[in-house]
């Protein structure tokens, strides 16, 4: 124990000095006294102040008062036990399981430890890097069922928990199947100190006869109709040399069997098939291949596999209703049969009512959001004719599950009606609400405008194709189609994309513009809107002579795309998820991610995002939740999570802006497979056991060979055994605390008094 002063060499002198002319000051001024005081109650007077006045001097010094402890702690080692399901894989015809063969190690290390020649704590864990370690009692030790594991993660546990003690070595009993993602297990980003690592691999290297799923190759969507591929690629390893030759391969859905083939077996263990079926009824499939087992084959659990198939519709239906079919229709129906996979019907009022285009009689129009979503999207040219008569709340909620609406204004009207009345009628009220745009006036504005595309629409698929770059280098645009001759007065609203803006021919201002094409969203559902009268003159006008021509006229182009772009929507643009997988295992950690690309509001781009997971069937063992997403470094616009083990089942993920106005992007799917990744590791990962002690200089030694003790005897021999000395530093504060208060305090109160009985102020 020893005190300490803040107060430097220099300070003293002058402490010194401030000390004696305290003391004199205070012995004259009870020299002075009225009335005046004499004998010994002068001097405690005198002595009391200062003392005090000393006292304060000192602490402004700063002592301190520091006690110094010393403690030797012996050297310690964890012996860590991998609890992971795999572990619960038995090794052979003893019906032994790598767990039992881990726990039987774990006492016999501590038998060696107590041989040492130094004292060395042991500390016995289970874990898997999913969860916290758990202390672990070898004796009554319950078989692991925790699927998953990460072994970065576990040892990165290990590191912080033990990163003030004397840790002199990890000896990690695994089988080294490790489910973390691959980019998770690359590298570490943290160190064991003095630690070294001893990975004793558990379970049988080269395997037990076995067949298995090696590979599958099959595409993630297809369309209703056409014949889908599956690939697949055997592995084989048989020590029966009188083993069944011929492999069968079953692919079914539910207890339906969709395709069956056999192949032959190969010398080399390596066999390719092909299974092929028409699918059903669109939505998310779920099929299970199946290989058929060796007739002394153990594991099975690799024999099988989930594939995940959207099937989509083989032609994508679009209703478009207009007041009158012209030329606009027209050139619409055009677009639409050059899209194989479009379907678009034609609706208009007649003399007895509505009348669908081809059909011999009246038509019903749909009367409810369900009989709305018949159709993919809705193309509305213009809204005067069927204002009465449309089932506008059903339109609006058919919108908001998913189905796409284009909205132009009305092109039936003649030129001397547009003059006679420059007014347009106002959308409903439910119309009006999923419009990317306001219309507060809803004035016609004549004139000669030329379309031009805006800064924002970046390469935004509706404008694909629409402008190119010519042979000769020139960029030919929708500036070098006709100008439209009237537009309806219109205003963007907050979310929407205006992609195409139109400005007057003859000026070059930019606040002299209107908007065109704008894009936006109705919460599932997309919504475009094109605000310019007379659309055919653009798509009739072909480029003149001599002049190169894009590979599809501009206009003709933009139509296609709008059709196509409002059934599918757009992947390449506003916020979705992106790359990755349809098909999951049970205990795979589910590394999901989310893009803002080019084609929405780039003032989106910096908002937090949220993941939605929604489970698609009923009897899902867990409900709807959300995860916040982190930015990706380097990575501008893109977010990704780490999902948490799910139970097996189909599940829908939708990424989400966490603040400011709602903003949703499209929605992805995928499945978890109930073939668990832990049942199908039937091998030890000798491999990764080896590139995991590489990284801090470690050892590893096979834990099934009969030398296993001896070298693990051998190992722990040359360990750093030695322990250490904690030292600790106790301060306290000698003039900062309540002690230095109360003395002080009691100073000036004794003085106080004194002077109060003698009658001084």
């Amino acid at each position: 124990m020893q005190v300490e002063w803040a107060l430097p060499i220099w300070g003293w002198p002058v402490l010194a000095v401030a000390a004696l002319a305290a003391v004199i000051w205070s012995r004259w001024q009870y020299m002075r006294t009225q009335p005046a005081v004499g004998g010994s109650l002068r001097g405690w007077l005198i002595f009391l102040r200062s003392s005090a006045l000393v006292f304060l001097l000192l602490a402004m010094a700063g002592p301190s008062l520091f006690r110094v402890r010393s403690q030797a702690r012996p050297a310690e080692l964890v012996v860590l036990v991998e609890d992971s399901a795999s572990m619960a894989l038995p090794l052979g015809a003893t019906g032994k399981s790598r767990w039992e063969q881990g726990l039987e190690l774990a006492m016999a290390i501590d038998s060696l430890v107590q041989m040492l020649p130094v004292t060395v704590h042991v500390q016995f864990l289970r874990g898997n890097g999913v969860v916290p370690v758990q202390d672990l009692d070898p004796e009554p030790a319950s078989p692991p069922v925790a699927v998953g594991s990460d072994h970065q993660a576990l040892l990165r546990d290990i590191g912080s928990r033990w990163a003030e003690r004397p840790l002199r070595g990890i000896v990690l009993l695994s089988d080294g199947n490790d489910t973390s993602p691959a980019a998770v297990r690359g590298g570490s980003s943290f160190n064991l100190g003095a630690a070294e690592l001893l990975a004793v691999g558990l379970g049988d290297p080269a395997g037990p006869p076995d067949r298995a799923i090696q590979d599958l190759r099959y595409p993630e969507v297809a369309f209703q109709g056409d014949e889908v591929v599956v690939e697949v690629t055997l592995a084989e390893r048989s020590s029966d040399v009188n083993a069944e030759s011929t492999i069968t391969l079953v692919l079914r859905e539910g207890t339906e069997v969709l395709a069956q083939t056999a192949v032959e077996s190969t010398p080399d263990g390596i066999a390719r098939a092909e299974l092929a079926f028409l699918p059903a009824d669109p939505g998310l499939h779920a099929l299970e291949l199946e290989v058929l087992p060796l007739a002394n084959e153990r594991y099975l659990s690799n024999n099988k596999a989930t594939l995940a198939i959207s099937v989509q519709k083989e032609r994508a239906r679009i209703l478009l209703l207009t007041g009158s079919p012209g030329w606009d229709t027209r050139f619409l129906a055009q677009a639409a049969e050059q899209e194989e996979r479009l379907q678009l019907e034609i609706g208009y009022p007649g003399p007895e009512g509505p009348v669908l285009a081809d059909s011999l009689g009246t038509w019903q129009l749909p009367q409810d959001a369900v009989t709305w979503q018949q159709w993919d999207a809705v193309v509305l040219q213009g809204w005067e004719s069927f204002r009465r008569d449309l089932d506008w709340a059903g339109l609006q909620a058919a919108v908001a599950a998913g189905m796409g609406l284009i909205v132009m204004v009305n092109d039936a009207e003649t030129p001397e009606v547009l003059r006679r009345s420059v007014t347009l009628l106002m959308p409903p009220a439910d119309l009006a609400d999923m419009l990317p745009v306001a219309l507060s006036a809803g004035r016609w504005v004549s004139g000669e405008w030329v379309l031009r595309a805006t800064p924002r629409s970046g390469r935004h698929s509706l404008l694909e194709g629409v402008t190119f770059n010519s042979l000769t280098g020139r960029e030919q645009s929708l500036a070098d189609l006709p100008p439209l001759v009237s537009l309806v007065e219109a205003v963007p609203r907050p979310g929407g994309n205006t992609l195409l803006v139109a400005q007057p021919r003859l000026t070059r201002e930019p606040e002299q513009t209107l908007p065109v094409l704008v894009v936006g969203q109705h919460q599932a559902g997309q919504v475009v809107w094109f605000g310019g009268r007379r659309l055919w003159e653009l798509a009739f006008w072909e480029a003149p002579a001599g002049k190169t021509a894009a590979p599809l006229q501009p206009a003709r182009r933009l139509l296609r795309n709008l059709l196509v772009w409002v059934v599918a929507g757009d992947e390449t643009s506003g916020l979705n998820m992106v790359g990755h997988r349809k098909v999951f295992q049970e205990g795979e950690r589910i590394r999901l991610e989310a893009q803002w690309r080019a084609g929405r509001d780039d003032s989106l781009a910096g908002r937090p995002v949220v993941l939605r997971l929604l489970p698609l069937d009923s009897e899902a063992a867990i409900s709807e939740r959300l995860f916040s997403m982190e930015a990706v470094p380097d990575e501008a616009g893109r977010s990704t999570v780490v999902l948490p083990f799910l139970p097996p089942g189909r599940y829908t993920v939708r990424p989400e802006a966490g603040s400011g106005p709602a903003l949703s992007g499209r929605e992805s799917h995928f499945v978890v497979s109930p073939i668990s990744l832990e049942a199908a590791q039937v091998r030890q990962d000798r491999r990764f056991l080896r590139q995991l002690v590489s990284q801090w200089g470690g050892q590893y030694i096979a834990g099934e060979s009969e030398a296993a003790l001896g070298r693990l005897a051998q190992a722990l021999g040359v360990l750093d055994l030695d322990g250490d000395v904690h030292v600790t530093r106790q301060r306290w504060n000698i003039w900062a605390g309540w002690p230095f208060l109360v003395l002080f305090v009691s100073f000036l109160g004794v003085e106080w008094a004194l002077r109060r009985r003698q009658g001084l102020l």
